[in-house]
């Protein structure tokens, strides 16, 4: 960063870490965001629906390496009744998972789907009642999660960071960063079902601001304003 003319970064949170750790040079928070074409496939999302009767679908999307702390999300799934837990990934970590998914004889609980294109991650993604982020003090704008507002589904995450990435209605932030505090956040809704539904429009209310159109007029801007120097 300090041999460039300007530094984009796609969260607020991650631009005061680059600038703590140094970096003086212009700054500019500018989000990602999705695809047009993303959008317009997922017209047809709908609010999620789950009732107290129903298995808890829960899904998982991302690298599956240590610092995502897939393992830290089992140890809450083995805490947990009526769930269901379907997880999308791969990584280093991945036979760790499944050696504890042995020990622990999840096998009835959790499937693991390994790395899936982008498509089927959007399609799992209508099926499931809520999205969880394990990972803390790490992620910088995870795509899945602009990916899950997009198809209204709600998420419950660890990290206080991420906040600033999905509707606070949409979502919840667990009281803690280790299993405890996901049990706790997935029981709360297992005890109030329509929270479900509620926070699943709220998601889908927000999908506009996931557009990456407006962003690439932003960064267009950036790039003209530096060549013009």
């Amino acid at each position: 960063a300090k041999y460039v003319d300007h530094v984009i970064v796609p969260s607020h949170h991650f631009a005061k870490k680059l600038q703590d750790q140094g970096v003086t040079k212009p700054l500019t928070v500018l989000s990602n965001g999705l695809e047009e074409s993303v959008l317009q496939s997922l017209t047809m999302s709908k609010p999620r629906k789950y009732t107290s009767e129903e298995k808890l679908k829960i899904m998982w999307c991302g690298r599956m390496s240590p610092e995502k702390r897939p393992l830290e999300f089992l140890k809450a799934i083995r805490q947990l009744s009526n769930v269901e837990v379907d997880m999308y990934g791969d990584s280093i970590a991945m036979n760790s998972v499944k050696r504890y998914i042995r020990r622990y004889k999840l096998h009835g609980v959790v499937t693991l789907h390994g790395s899936v294109p982008q498509k089927a991650v959007l399609e799992a993604m209508k099926t499931h009642h809520v999205f969880v982020s394990s990972s803390y003090d790490f992620d910088n704008q995870p795509m899945v999660l602009l990916e899950a507002v997009a198809t209204g589904l709600p998420v419950v995450y660890c990290d206080p960071d991420l906040g600033e990435v999905i509707p606070a209605k949409g979502s919840i932030v667990t009281e803690s960063p280790d299993a405890a505090g996901l049990v706790k956040a997935f029981k709360h809704l297992q005890a109030n079902p329509t929270l479900v539904g509620r926070m699943s429009k709220a998601m889908l209310a927000a999908r506009v601001n996931t557009a990456q159109v407006s962003h690439l007029d932003q960064l267009v801007d950036i790039y003209t304003s530096i060549l013009r120097k």
